[in-house]
């Protein structure tokens, strides 16, 4: 198995992964972590990404 893209969570201390096997272009790997749970966050001009467990939506 080849991981071909992946997000991170981006809170302090969380080494969870969101990750596909498949060749995805960034906003089909963003929808489909989206809808798997993760979620994404504009703050300060900069785009979060959240996990499941730190998805506060």
């Amino acid at each position: 198995m080849t991981i071909r893209a992946a997000v991170l969570c981006d809170e302090p201390d969380c080494d969870a992964v969101f990750a596909s096997t498949d060749r995805l272009a960034h906003y089909e790997l963003i929808a489909e972590a989206h809808n798997d749970g993760w979620a994404s966050t504009l703050s300060n001009g900069r785009w979060r990404n959240h996990c499941p467990d730190h998805n506060n939506n």
